[in-house]
C-alpha cells in the first residue's frame, strides 16, 4: 500500500544505521547492532531493516513480488514498478530532475566550495521533488526526514566494488564522494544532527569515523 511521505516525518529518533552495499558491510555482524536501520538494494540479503531504500528498476521488482521486504516501509521513487496494492507499505518519493549532486560535486572536485549564492543542494524533505542520484544518498535524506538524529554509515565506501565481490557499479570515479560531499557541507553547520562513518578507509570520508552501537559494546 501507498503512504505519503508526510504520515512519516519526523516520527523517529535517535541512532539509525545505513546498510550500503560497499564491501566493509562484510565487516559487520548486523544482528547484533541495537540500532534501527536502513537499508539499501542488496543489504536486503544481510537483514529486514525498518526502512529499505531503493532507486532501482529490478530491486523494485523485488518488492513488487515479495522477495525484498522492510519492517515498517519501503522508499521509493520506482512506482511505476509497485502496484498500490502490495501489503508492503511503500513511500513514493519524486525524482524528476537531474542529478545535479554529482554534476556539481565533480565540476567543484578540488575545493569541494559551496556555491556562489551561498545555497546549498542537499535537501530531506520527501514530500518535494528529490534530484535523481543514488541510493546511499536517497536513504540519508529519508533517515533525516524520518528524524533520526545520529546516523551511522555502514557499507557506504563509495567505490565501485560490492560486498558480493562479483558485482560492481559502472559508475565515475569519485562520483559517491561527490554526491556525498553536499550531505556535509550541509551537516557542517548542524548542531543537533551527527553522521559517523564507520569505515576508516572509505573513499565517502568526509564524516568522523564511530562504531554503530551494538551488543557488547
Amino acid at each position: 500500500m501507498y503512504i505519503e511521505p508526510t504520515y512519516f516525518k519526523g516520527m523517529e529518533a535517535g541512532p539509525v544505521a545505513i546498510l550500503g552495499n560497499g564491501p566493509s558491510l562484510n565487516n559487520w555482524d548486523l544482528t547484533k547492532l541495537t540500532c534501527p536501520t536502513i537499508g539499501i538494494n542488496l543489504s536486503s540479503d544481510r537483514i529486514e531493516s525498518e526502512y529499505w531504500v531503493t532507486v532501482a528498476r529490478d530491486r523494485a521488482d523485488d518488492v513488487q513480488v515479495g522477495k525484498i521486504t522492510a519492517k515498517k516501509a519501503v522508499i521509493t521513487q520506482r512506482t511505476e514498478c509497485i502496484t498500490e496494492n502490495i501489503p508492503q507499505v511503500v513511500i513514493p518519493v519524486s525524482m524528476p530532475l537531474p542529478d545535479n549532486y554529482g554534476m556539481y560535486g565533480e565540476k567543484h572536485s578540488g575545493d569541494y566550495q559551496p556555491s556562489d549564492s551561498g545555497v546549498n543542494l542537499f535537501q530531506y524533505d520527501l514530500t518535494l521533488p528529490m534530484r535523481k542520484t543514488f541510493g546511499g544518498m536517497l536513504a540519508v535524506q529519508s533517515a533525516l526526514f524520518l528524524g533520526y538524529t545520529e546516523l551511522y554509515l555502514i557499507g557506504i565506501d563509495g567505490g565501485t566494488h560490492h560486498f558480493y565481490p562479483h558485482r560492481r557499479d559502472n559508475i565515475p570515479a569519485n562520483y559517491h564522494r561527490a554526491c556525498f560531499w553536499h550531505v556535509y557541507d550541509w551537516w557542517k553547520n548542524q548542531n543537533a544532527i551527527r553522521i559517523y562513518q564507520t569505515n576508516p578507509n572509505a573513499v565517502i570520508n568526509w564524516f568522523p569515523i564511530k562504531d554503530p552501537p551494538r551488543l557488547g559494546k
